[in-house]
Order: C-alpha cells, then sequence, then structure tokens
C-alpha cells in the first residue's frame, strides 16, 4: 500500500505509523502534499498548507493562479488562522519557533497551495500527540486519542 502511494504521488508525504494496541495491532498510513510533522532528534518541522487555487492549463493561465493564490486577502486570512494554531499548539514545546511572516506557493500537480514551513528546538524530549490547536478548531480532523 505504502509503495503504490508513493507511486501515485512521488512529491508527496507519505507515511506510515505503527498504532494500536500489543493485541490489536495495526498502521495508520496516507499520503498528503502537506508535511503533517517531522522530528529529528530535538527538531520539529511542519508545513501547514491552507489556501489553493486550481492550476492553470497553460504556463501563463498557472502563473496567473499563483498570483491571484498568493495576493488573495480570502486565502492569506485562512492561511493565517492555520499558522497561529500551529505555532500556539507547538510553541510550549519548543525552545525555538521560525514561523516565516508570508507565506510561499507549493504545487501539485493539480493545485497550487499557500505554505509556510515552521521548524522549532524542542526544549525538552517529548511526545508530542495532537491536540485540537494543531487541527486548528475544536477538533475539526474528529481525532480522538485514548489509552
Amino acid at each position: 500500500m505504502v509503495a503504490n502511494l508513493l507511486r501515485i504521488n512521488p512529491s508527496g508525504c507519505t507515511f506510515a505509523v505503527p498504532a494500536g494496541t500489543e493485541s490489536h495491532p495495526y498502521v495508520f498510513v496516507g499520503a498528503s502534499p502537506e508535511l503533517l510533522l517531522r522530528k529529528k532528534g530535538m527538531t520539529v518541522t511542519t508545513n501547514p498548507l491552507a489556501g489553493s487555487i486550481k492550476r492553470g492549463k497553460t504556463p501563463e493561465e498557472d502563473e496567473a493562479s499563483a498570483n491571484t493564490l498568493l495576493h488573495s486577502a480570502k486565502n492569506r486570512n485562512e492561511h493565517a488562522l492555520v499558522i497561529s494554531a500551529v505555532r500556539n499548539a507547538l510553541a510550549p514545546f519548543c525552545e525555538t519557533l521560525d514561523v516565516p511572516d508570508t507565506p510561499s506557493l507549493i504545487k501539485t500537480p493539480t493545485v497550487w497551495h499557500l505554505s509556510t514551513m515552521i521548524t522549532g528546538y524542542l526544549s525538552r524530549s517529548a511526545m508530542l500527540v495532537p491536540r485540537p490547536g494543531v487541527c486548528a478548531a475544536s477538533d475539526p480532523c474528529g481525532l480522538r486519542l485514548s489509552d
């Protein structure tokens, strides 16, 4: 399954995370254009995407679409809300947190996205568990964690 996801979307973030319990193990598998979270040593990185527009059919249309997205107040506001939520979720765990002031653009084969690469240095080695803030408002991801 992971090999198929990598083949279909080679530029995306494909993951396979062991989950479940010892008696009922499973693997959570997925793919996204968005880097949800990576931890290497004491460094955490995430790349929230929010705000998108369809790619153009010609190079000129594609460039116009990218410019429209980059200068869209609606999409910039949506992106800022997501970035703020992610910043607030990571800040308690990080000694330093680098959050660029303005988003950049990232493209998939069909869509342009507003993107902000966020990097933090952990203040202590801790297990990071998604909180509602990571998903934006009050858990719109439907994420439920249990022991």
